[in-house]
């Protein structure tokens, strides 16, 4: 996985791109070439300056079947939501794995695996409840898998409620 720092001056469809955004891109190698097979970006943002909102709760998206492998890949991204909103360092400690990244929804990098069990069990979110929907996995070796879903939360982050998310 390739994390980096995108600048970008220019439009899209008549609407300005965001200036700085991280981007995380995933390769897997078929043969003798990488090829890319996820790439997500996130605008980096000033918290402080987001227009204040309100979280509709009903709007999670759709339920979904899942197969077996999105299943076992969402109840572990469950329990990671659940450690976070309980902050509670020590679940989050056993779900981590040893080499994490994470980019978070004000589009801030915490690069290292200390810092994101800092940010994710410490003092900066108050979350009453969330809500995970539409989940698909994408696997692409026994051992590597990306899952994506739509994520709400009633609550906020330093100040900010927590907008609905694609993750």
């Amino acid at each position: 996985i390739l994390t980096h720092n995108t600048i970008v001056h220019g439009s899209c469809g008549g609407n300005r791109l965001p200036k700085a955004s991280w981007t995380a891109t995933a390769y897997v190698l078929e043969g003798t070439r990488w090829k890319a097979v996820f790439r997500a970006g996130s605008a980096i943002v000033d918290p402080a300056k987001l227009p204040k909102r309100t979280v509709d709760m009903t709007a999670a998206g759709r339920s979904a079947s899942h197969d077996a492998k999105t299943e076992a890949m969402l109840s572990r991204e469950q329990a990671i939501w659940d450690a976070w909103k309980d902050r509670d360092a020590t679940r989050l400690d056993a779900l981590m794995p040893q080499q994490v990244q994470f980019i978070d929804i004000f589009g801030t990098h915490i690069a290292t695996r200390a810092e994101v069990l800092s940010a994710w069990s410490g003092q900066g979110c108050d979350v009453k409840s969330f809500q995970l929907a539409d989940a698909r996995a994408n696997v692409f070796t026994p051992d590597f898998g990306i899952l994506t879903l739509y994520a709400t939360v009633d609550g906020s982050c330093f100040g900010q409620p927590v907008i609905p998310v694609w993750t």
